[in-house]
């Protein structure tokens, strides 16, 4: 007698669990869909990211190489002053005073520069 009333309320009819079973494979399928997009737009960021550092760094390089660039003018424009003041008679310049060549921009600098 006591397994009768355990057969009654233990299941639900056959045809419904395979409707909760068609129902959760259709959820499962429709968060593999979302998670793969998801997982696509983390690859597209990826693949973006060596280009959103280059942009960063040539940013962040351009104000650089406008100083260095003034400043390799600038030198360039006293050395080129120079010779006419030594000219000049009444000037006079210490004989110890060590002279370095003006400064020039690095290849791979100019490069940079051109490719801006």
């Amino acid at each position: 007698m006591d397994s009768q009333p355990d057969q009654r309320h233990s299941t639900e009819p056959a045809w419904n669990e395979r409707h909760g079973d068609v129902e959760v494979v259709r959820l499962l399928k429709k968060r593999i869909t979302e998670l793969e997009a998801e997982i696509k737009a983390y690859e597209d960021l990826l693949a973006e990211l060596p280009d959103v550092f280059e942009r960063r760094f040539q940013q962040r390089l351009e104000p650089l190489m406008e100083r260095y660039q003034l400043l390799a003018e600038q030198v360039d424009q006293e050395q080129n002053e120079r010779p006419q003041q030594a000219a000049l008679p009444g000037t006079s310049e210490p004989d110890n005073v060590v002279r370095f060549p003006g400064l020039r921009l690095p290849k791979f600098l100019q490069r940079q520069q051109r490719s801006a």
